[in-house]
């Protein structure tokens, strides 16, 4: 996966002026849920030790949304968040300058209204890739080009918490507080994926 690439995506994404009340969030889902959360997040996350000495990784999150069914007691979670570090970890021993992650989460988020403030707890299961690149110039033209040395996904777990503030009619901003853990290989080294991320969102509410 492009790590670089999808960064600025998101970055777009967060930039794009919101609707007022999207039709999905004010007709609901086919199957008679609703959306509650739909979001886009930015953060921080400190990768595992075997990142080190890259280990601060700027966060851009693609979506983060729950939604439940009528009388649902808990919600379904889905998360895609990007990560960037441009560092080069000492597993890559100077065959790359720069790498990142990705998460695609799933699970149940448990949201508890207590007026404008809305404390919740989640967990589930995790899709985790990583990525390490150079990122390389020419001597001639004014062009450069990330080379993807290596890549790798994994299947991992991911549990978190956090608070979403109502914001006014139909707009939201949460802040979450997440560990995800899932090993996988590159350049031939086992390598912790995961790590604790920290999560500030703004998006829409139900």
């Amino acid at each position: 996966m492009h790590v670089l690439t999808g960064a600025l995506l998101a970055l777009a994404a967060c930039a794009a002026p919101m609707p007022t009340r999207p039709a999905l969030l004010q007709s609901g889902l086919p199957w008679g849920g609703s959306l509650s959360h739909t979001s886009f997040a930015l953060g921080y996350k400190r990768a595992a030790p075997d990142w080190s000495p890259a280990r601060d990784h700027a966060i851009f999150g693609l979506i983060d949304v729950d939604a439940r069914g009528p009388g649902w007691p808990v919600a379904f979670a889905a998360q895609a968040l990007l990560t960037f570090v441009d560092s080069e970890p000492e597993f890559a021993d100077g065959v790359a300058d720069n790498a990142g992650t990705y998460e695609l989460n799933v699970g149940l988020r448990k949201v508890w209204r207590r007026g404008q403030v809305e404390p919740f707890v989640g967990g589930g299961l995790s899709l985790l890739g990583a990525s390490v690149s150079d990122f390389r110039c020419f001597d001639t033209v004014p062009a450069c080009f990330q080379d993807q040395r290596d890549d790798d996904t994994t299947l991992g777990w991911w549990v978190g918490a956090g608070l979403f503030w109502d914001a006014g009619p139909a707009r939201s901003y949460g802040v979450h507080l997440q560990v995800s853990q899932g090993e996988l290989e590159l350049l031939g080294e086992d390598v912790q994926a995961g790590g604790v991320s920290l999560l500030f969102t703004y998006g829409l509410r139900r």
